[in-house]
């Protein structure tokens, strides 16, 4: 029996299957706009296709972008309104606008009404309706991070002060110490037990001096994977290892960190909960000693956050934020970005010291939405955490990539990851003759471990909007309908409880391109059949017109990245970076492998990145970074959770911080100048081979040569050396001070004075000694910093006795600060040395609690 259907050419026509809400949208009208997109699926359940196996509820509204053929007036924007659409706004109560488009929000009643307004052009879904799968220490040392950090002025570099960094992900955890500032202030720590060494759980702090301290507890840091929670390089060993866990002030006794609006803490509280410290091991032993002192955490590095279109905002309401576990992917890349404290804690992101604006949608899309509210927030760098690659036309003209090339222009640098098809089969590419009839056949395998499928999308591709290609889609019980050959949609059911919508798009830039998307509408939704689909696809050019390429992509419910869903025959690594990195001016990132934690050889070619060129021949792969980070993550129940982080996410959250130091040293760079910078300054390796090429654009990562054109100076860190002490009150003493480095004169190195140890150089000195009057007795602690031409830097503290008489012998007062520090930047690698954490974890860190 021959299926019912109606096609929607070029605007609107969909056959009923939904609700009558749906009812509406899809009549036989040919309104003047096209409606594109696959708006009506945004009313209906559906499955994700992010791997979950969650189904997606159906709204009553979808996010669509309005294009108008002209600049939409107020007279434009009234309109709309009274047709019934929401436009969405911004903070200030304006609606969005941007060149010729508009953002709002529309019932599904509502379409047809608004594409018969004037000026109208199009409507278009902002996003896709299936949400697909986000992509997936020493990295920050290996791209020169921390070289960049000391290389600015009397080695005070650049960390992305000034700069805010916008990512579009899944989320952040607020709550996690990462994202604290050390600016709470240095405080003493009370020796309970008097060891002379801090003993978690039984030492504490007395910030108001009443006598009472409270006791500080060990906020453990658990690392593991996204693959499986068993905990990595012995990290869930409770005993204290500085700088990589966290202490807090356990206030009212409970043995466990309250936090948050349900506990009683308000936005006006550090930390949102009780204190959370680091302490400052000056001397880096690895043992907070005594006279060093204790870092209090204190206000967010997170300036907004806009989750499902409601903001949270730092110092009104960012506590209140609801976290979920979906908010892990977006954690980890927030920690690779500007997670940590720099000279404090061994995790620290690339841009420490910039500010975060998160944007996420839990059911998918809102990409322009998300952009433009990155964009009014003062973001001079946008991380686009996905990377979708069916449902887009992956030219560069969609109204995503257009907003790109625009702002770019006015100083934002957009960094987009390539994806991780790689490997996957999910990409057919295939030149056919003129005239000629092409079977495409896609495997859904029954005995794949990703089985069974309950949703199955294909794109499929040409440059040629002429050539109106005729196409069939079967499944593998033979049934079978012919889709649209010219722009236009058919909505309708397939068979068994499935529905298919397939949709006709041509792009501004010469793309054709079929959308098919077959799934079932309900909570639990059947699954496809399992076996052979095939596209079959008739070329109606006569013969001796050029041959046509056939791209085509697929995708899943469940696979994710993975070979779930297939092409059995010409599958091609041309074309994987996806969406939006196929803008203009974005720049599109691909991922080598750097600890190699999860597979791979370090340096080597991450083996899922995605790689190629854009489908109309220009060549986007800008550069590559390293993969497998650890960095923050969240876990349920857990306040400080570590991760290692894979995939293209976690090799692009690299380039965006590095983007955010070169934007705070050339303040008035234009995106373009800030990738044209990266590109210049990529490295060229074996590994790499001639470059630019498909797998890693222009090379490895390097910011250092990206900012000055070079790699940094090779040198050694300097040494300082004081010995304690007695001054007598009222007479001015001499602080004798030993600093030497291997590669220069001593007297070529700088020597600055944090007086009152409470976190600020206050003096620079003018030679290797201090000299200083007391009236007060007591003993004094002072901090004191060696530099060298390089930016390299090495702490020691200046232990002074003030006593009110001579002493007959002079008495030598043994103080445990003083002595020497030989590394200067041992614990702001990021993440750390792998066999310093171990061998932390199992020998020395336990024997000393």
């Amino acid at each position: 029996m021959p299926m019912l259907r109606r096609f929607l050419a070029p605007s609107l026509a969909i056959a009923c299957v939904l609700a009558p809400s749906v009812a509406s949208a899809r009549s036989a009208h040919r309104p003047t706009a096209t409606i594109e997109g696959a708006i009506p699926l945004y009313f209906a359940p559906r499955p994700a296709a992010d791997g979950s196996g969650r189904v997606i509820p159906g709204q009553s509204t979808a996010p669509v972008i309005i294009e108008f053929l002209s600049a939409p007036t107020q007279a434009d924007l009234d309109l709309l309104r009274q047709h019934g659409a929401v436009l969405s706004l911004n903070d200030d109560g304006m609606p969005i606008v941007r060149s010729t488009f508009v953002l709002a929000d529309v019932a599904a009643s509502a379409l047809e009404p608004l594409s018969k307004l004037p000026n109208v052009r199009r409507i278009a879904l902002d996003g896709a309706p299936f949400q697909p799968p986000r992509p997936l220490d020493y990295t920050a040392a290996q791209i020169q991070a921390m070289d960049v950090w000391r290389a600015g002025p009397d080695g005070l570099g650049f960390t992305g002060a000034g700069i805010t960094i916008c990512d579009i992900d899944s989320g952040v955890d607020v709550f996690h110490p990462m994202f604290f500032r050390a600016d709470g202030g240095a405080l003493d720590w009370v020796d309970v037990d008097g060891n002379g060494i801090f003993s978690p759980g039984i030492d504490g702090i007395d910030p108001d001096g009443d006598g009472q301290a409270d006791v500080l507890r060990v906020l453990n840091t658990v690392i593991t994977t996204f693959y499986d929670k068993d905990p990595q390089f012995g990290s869930d060993d409770p005993a204290y290892q500085l700088g990589m866990d966290w202490l807090y002030a356990d206030r009212n006794g409970s043995g466990a960190r309250e936090f948050g609006p349900s506990a009683g803490f308000t936005e006006a509280d550090p930390t949102f909960g009780e204190p959370l410290y680091v302490p400052d091991d000056v001397n880096r032993n690895g043992v907070l000693d005594e006279g060093e002192k204790l870092v209090a955490l204190g206000s967010s590095k997170i300036k907004a956050v806009r989750f499902d279109n409601k903001t949270y905002q730092r110092g009104k309401n960012l506590i209140m934020l609801p976290i979920t576990q979906d908010f892990d992917h977006g954690t980890g890349a927030s920690g690779v970005l500007l997670g940590g404290h720099r000279g404090l804690t061994n995790l620290v992101g690339i841009a420490p010291d910039a500010e975060l604006v998160m944007v996420t949608q839990s059911s998918g899309g809102e990409e322009v939405k998300a952009t433009n509210f990155c964009l009014n927030q003062g973001a001079r760098v946008v991380l686009h955490e996905y990377a979708p690659w069916v449902g887009y036309p992956l030219d560069g003209s969609s109204p995503m990539e257009q907003l790109i090339d625009e702002s770019s222009a006015q100083g934002v640098s957009h960094i987009n990851p390539a994806g991780n098809l790689s490997t996957s089969d999910k990409l057919y590419k295939r030149s056919v003759p003129a005239g000629q009839q092409t079977i495409v056949p896609i495997e859904a395998p029954k005995n794949s471990p990703y089985a069974p499928f309950r949703f199955i999308g294909v794109s499929l591709l040409w440059r040629d909007v002429m050539r109106n290609l005729t196409l069939q889609f079967k499944d593998p019980t033979g049934f079978q309908m012919e889709l649209p050959n010219a722009p236009g949609a058919v909505y309708t059911d397939w068979h068994d409880g499935l529905e298919i919508y397939a949709e006709r798009t041509d792009s501004s830039r010469g793309t054709s391109r079929v959308d098919i998307y077959v799934f079932g509408q309900n909570a639990n939704p059947p699954p496809i059949p399992a076996g052979t689909w095939t596209i079959t696809v008739n070329d109606p050019a006569p013969p001796g017109a050029p041959d046509l390429a056939l791209i085509g992509y697929v995708m899943d419910d469940m696979s994710g990245w993975g070979k779930g869903i297939f092409f059995p025959e010409h599958a091609s690594e041309d074309h994987l970076i996806g969406h939006p990195g196929t803008a203009d001016h974005g720049l599109a990132v691909a991922a080598y492998v750097g600890h190699g934690f999860l597979f791979g050889s370090p340096g080597e070619r991450a083996p899922y990145s995605g790689r190629g060129y854009r489908i109309d021949g220009k060549k986007i792969l800008a550069i590559s970074a390293p993969d497998d980070p650890i960095t923050a993550g969240f876990r349920e129940g857990e306040q400080a959770s570590g991760l290692i982080y894979g995939g293209t996410s976690g090799a692009s959250p690299h380039v965006a911080g590095a983007a955010a130091l070169l934007l705070q040293a050339h303040p008035d760079w234009t995106g373009a100048d800030v990738h044209e910078a990266i590109r210049n300054g990529a490295l060229v390796d074996e590994h790499v081979g001639q470059a630019p090429n498909d797998d890693f654009g222009y090379g490895k990562l390097r910011i250092h040569r990206s900012l000055f054109g070079q790699d940094p100076p090779a040198g050694s860190d300097p040494r300082i050396s004081i010995d304690p002490v007695t001054a007598y009150a009222g007479v001015e003493v001499s602080i004798p001070i030993d600093v030497s480095d291997m590669d220069e004169p001593a007297t070529s190195l700088v020597l600055d004075a944090d007086l009152e140890y409470d976190g600020t150089y206050d003096q620079r000195l003018v030679g290797p000694s201090l000299r200083l009057t007391y009236t007060d007795l007591g003993r004094r602690i002072l901090k004191l910093r060696v530099l060298d031409s390089t930016g390299r830097d090495a702490t020691a503290l200046a232990i002074v006795d003030v006593v009110d008489k001579p002493l007959d012998p002079p008495a030598v007062i043994v103080a445990g600060g003083g002595g020497c520090s030989q590394s200067g930047g041992s614990n702001e690698y990021w993440p750390i040395a792998l066999l310093g954490l171990m061998a932390t974890r199992r020998g020395r860190g336990r024997g000393r609690q």
